[in-house]
C-alpha cells in the first residue's frame, strides 16, 4: 500500500527488497534494490555517506541473479561441466549440435557446497552445452538465465 501511494519511497522500496528475497523472488528483489538506489541518488545526490545497506544487498543479490558461468574440463574422453550455483534454485543442463536447437540433458547434478557438476560422454563430434537457471517470476511465466560452452 505504501509503494502504491508513494512509489519512490526509499524505505518502502528497501522493505520490499527483503520481502521479495524472502519469497524467493530474487530477480524482483534485485530490481527493487536498484530502484531504491536510483531514488537515493535522485533524492540525496550529495549524501554524506553511501547507502551501504542497499549497496551490500545489491552485491548479494547480484551474485544470485547472475547467469551461471559454465566451466569445462576434458577428463579421459569425458567432459566435466561445472558451475557455481545458489542452493534452492533450479538448473537445467541442455545440449545442442548447432547452437539453435537445444534439448534437455539433465536436471540431476552432483552438488558440493555451491558447486554443481555433471560428466558427459563425448558422443558427437560437435557438442555444445548450456546451463540455465530457472527464475521464479510471475506465477505463469518462466525466465532462464544461461551460459554456453563448447565441448573440446
Amino acid at each position: 500500500a505504501l509503494l502504491a501511494a508513494y512509489p519512490t519511497n526509499i524505505g518502502g522500496l528497501t522493505y520490499n527488497v527483503y520481502l521479495k528475497q524472502a519469497a524467493g523472488l530474487f530477480d524482483d528483489a534485485f530490481q527493487n534494490v536498484q530502484l531504491a538506489l536510483d531514488q537515493v541518488s535522485l533524492q540525496s545526490p550529495d549524501a554524506p555517506e553511501p547507502p551501504s545497506e542497499l549497496l551490500l544487498k545489491e552485491a548479494e543479490l547480484e551474485q544470485i541473479v547472475a547467469a551461471p558461468t559454465l566451466e569445462h574440463a576434458l577428463v579421459n574422453e569425458h567432459v566435466v561441466l561445472n558451475w557455481s550455483g545458489y542452493p534452492g534454485l533450479n538448473y537445467r543442463l541442455e545440449t545442442s549440435s548447432d547452437l539453435s536447437g537445444w534439448s534437455l540433458l539433465t536436471t540431476n547434478f552432483t552438488t558440493v557446497s555451491n558447486r554443481y557438476s555433471f560428466t558427459v560422454d563425448l558422443t558427437r563430434d560437435r557438442q555444445f552445452f548450456r546451463v540455465a537457471r530457472w527464475v521464479r517470476a510471475a506465477p505463469s511465466s518462466r525466465v532462464f538465465r544461461q551460459s554456453i560452452v563448447r565441448a573440446p
